[in-house]
């Protein structure tokens, strides 16, 4: 991407383009430290997110309704650590929460620069990464369930029109684009997206069993609880915006074969926020010791739940409480990252010039030494038909200054030529990484 130029189409096929674009003018490949610095870039698109975040819960229920909304999301572990990763997720979350903003704007005036931004917004979500498709509804949402007393319908379909055809025409000429230059996004929007062939009756209690247990591991079931009866006070208040923004995204993403909690940061901050509305709209017309009593829990929530888990992760984040299935992905996944930092510090004081890196993660490794050393990165194959032309490849590298990084998988050869300098110890229940010199 950043050979071909800024507006160049590479990686299309993920549906999730704008997020290379949106990293690209930065260009943290050229950086000292390129993953804090994609870190950096992905807080700054969170920035605009998080601002139209509480600026709903300022519209919905006044000045608790931001102060509350605001410690909630400042204190969720679970935006606390995927906020982190520098993901295409909580890039889109971000454009989604602006679309809810604009739309929510609604309420006040039905000003077509809303609705305009509205469906810019929804698009942009979109091209940040493709399972924003189902937010293309907070238009309609907000058209049924935000039309104040003495508006005329007319007013509200007018500004839906213009809503819906900024997102469809904007969406569409983009994806033409795509198709036109070769490159073809919708097989990856499918399987973000696509239904699942089980029945529905099974599959979206299965999928909401699978991602409310993870949510739980960050929020506790109590937490999760809330939520729910946070819903149900908003229903009983006849305010639907949120509710219906909540739910209706969420059972289409119960409905697809692809699930990771990742996926589901935009879904975990409406639902803050649907806490934070109705919190702030059951104490600000109660007595002074009952708003202060409530930000007092939620400042003991970040000390004694927030607070550890953040320095946790910012000091041995493998010791970090998080979901099974997050732990296993980004813990001990052979994807995760672990062990890379201290293999490129040794490969630097030994001087390496060129590093065969027989792993699962090479390209990580890559990206993490542009500048230092050259990455070698052959084809691995997890059935290990390529086992053979591995040890061949080691076999006639024998020169000074090269290198191999070895992962201990069992489609990979069990040792490499040369001598073994030392191991990398990943965290417990992973492999290991063995550095060899090819020094002849």
């Amino acid at each position: 991407m950043f050979r071909e130029g800024p507006l160049a189409f590479t990686s299309a096929g993920v549906a999730r383009l704008l997020t290379y674009w949106w990293y690209a003018p930065f260009q943290p490949h050229l950086a000292g430290d390129p993953v804090w610095l994609a870190r950096v870039v992905t807080l700054l698109a969170l920035l605009p997110g998080f601002a139209a975040l509480i600026s709903v819960g300022r519209l919905a229920a006044g000045k608790w309704g931001l102060l509350i909304t605001t410690l909630l999301y400042l204190f969720s572990t679970y935006h606390m650590f995927f906020e982190r990763l520098a993901l295409s997720d909580p890039l889109s979350a971000s454009a989604i929460s602006l679309t809810l903003y604009f739309a929510y704007r609604l309420s006040r005036r039905a000003h077509n620069t809303d609705a305009l931004l509205t469906g810019f917004a929804a698009f942009i979500a979109f091209g940040l990464k493709a399972t924003a498709l189902p937010y293309f509804g907070v238009a309609l949402a907000a058209v049924f369930t935000l039309r104040p007393s003495g508006r005329s319908w007319r007013d509200q379909l007018r500004w839906l029109a213009i809503a819906l055809v900024t997102e469809t025409v904007l969406t569409g000429a983009f994806i033409f684009a795509l198709r036109s230059s070769g490159h073809n996004p919708l097989p990856s929007l499918v399987s973000h997206t696509g239904i699942t062939d089980t029945s529905v009756v099974t599959t979206i209690p299965s999928n909401a069993a699978i991602i409310l247990t993870d949510l739980a591991a960050y929020w506790s079931w109590p937490g999760l609880a809330i939520v729910l009866l946070a819903t149900v006070y908003l229903l009983a208040r006849r305010r639907f915006y949120l509710p219906l923004c909540l739910f209706a995204p969420l059972l289409v993403f119960w409905l697809s074969h692809s699930q990771d909690s990742r996926y589901y940061v935009a879904p975990a901050s409406i639902a803050l926020l649907s806490v934070g509305v109705a919190w702030a709209l059951l104490i600000r017309q109660r007595g002074v010791w009952l708003k202060t009593a409530s930000v007092g829990v939620l400042l003991a929530i970040g000390a004694f739940n927030w607070l550890p888990f953040a320095w946790t992760l910012a000091q041995n984040p493998a010791e970090a409480t998080l979901s099974a299935n997050d732990t296993y992905e980004y813990i001990f996944s052979d994807a995760s990252g672990f062990g890379l930092s201290q293999t490129r510090d040794y490969l630097v004081s030994q001087n390496a010039e060129i590093v065969i890196a027989v792993m699962a993660n090479c390209q990580g490794l890559r990206y993490m030494t542009r500048g230092s050393f050259e990455v070698i990165c052959p084809s691995i194959a997890p059935d290990g038909s390529r086992v053979d032309e591995l040890a061949d490849l080691l076999a006639q590298r024998h020169a000074e200054g090269v290198y191999v990084v070895l992962e201990d998988l069992p489609y990979v050869p069990d040792t490499s030529p040369g001598e073994l300098l030392t191991v990398i110890e990943y965290p417990a229940g992973r492999v290991t990484l063995s550095i060899y010199a090819l020094t002849p």
